[in-house]
């Protein structure tokens, strides 16, 4: 999981909040009109390096369409907490005549610190926010410390990091141990010499990549978690780097 900031909502949600009146249609599935979800969207790629924050794949561009005011992206705009659950408290304080309490927890769908974009648009994928519908995550792409809360080996699976609370049961919801996840990871880490076979699981052969110094894994360990001139992060690069980490410990 990768760690994101909270960022700064687009100014086009924020006219939209002050505009909106009606408590009942101020939410994402009221009155929220579709180009201000494509912005929100698209701030949202750019604010996350272009990196799902659960399955750490990279955001694809889409073909742009005629009149596109936005860039488009293969992305799924995600709600931590889920829509439904705000929903239900939001009924819950209309019940009781509490306007205040219903706005906010609609509020709450157009908060654009509950809101990230995650691979892919069309939801069909076996894995991430597609399987998650809307269950719980004990564990938020928000918190600062979610990304030590998980470990990758060089075969491409991810586990839960002794004593992190919750990662076991994100990996189960997010179903992040799925054979083609573990099979782009893998896929990944071997493209750089980190993964001692080919993802089809058949030995190196002589030109396989080179495997790295133990100096040089510790270079790509430092270099990858960082953005690149274009504010992008590679693919998977905690895993990358976690995996490296540790081979020139290893090697050392």
């Amino acid at each position: 999981m990768k760690h994101v900031s909270v960022g700064t909502e687009p100014q086009s949600l924020t006219a939209w909040k002050t505009a909106e009146r009606v408590v009942d249609q101020r939410h994402y599935d009221g009155s929220l009109p579709t180009l201000v979800r494509d912005e929100i969207r698209h701030a949202r790629v750019v604010d996350q390096g272009y990196l799902c924050p659960y399955t750490l794949r990279s955001i694809q561009a889409l073909e742009p369409t005629a009149g596109d005011l936005q860039p488009r992206w293969d992305a799924h705009l995600e709600h931590f907490v889920a829509r439904s659950d705000s929903r239900a408290r939001a009924n819950h304080h209309a019940s009781l005549g509490d306007v205040a309490g219903q706005r906010a927890a609609l509020e709450e769908t157009v908060d654009y610190g509950n809101l990230l974009a995650c691979v892919n648009r069309g939801a069909d994928l076996p894995y991430g926010a597609a399987t998650r519908g809307s269950q719980t995550l004990p564990v938020s792409p928000f918190q600062s410390d979610c990304e030590t809360r998980f470990c990758f080996s060089p075969d491409g699976r991810i586990d839960a990091a002794p004593g992190a609370a919750g990662a076991a049961e994100c990996i189960r919801i997010l179903n992040l141990n799925h054979e083609s996840l573990i099979g782009l990871r893998h896929a990944a880490l071997y493209s750089r010499g980190l993964a001692p076979r080919r993802p089809n699981g058949s030995i190196r052969p002589r030109l396989a990549p080179k495997v790295p110094s133990p100096t040089a894994a510790r270079q790509l360990a430092a270099r990858i978690v960082h953005r690149d001139t274009a504010g992008r992060f590679d693919e998977f690069c905690l895993v990358i780097a976690q995996v490296a980490t540790a081979f020139a410990n290893t090697h050392s």
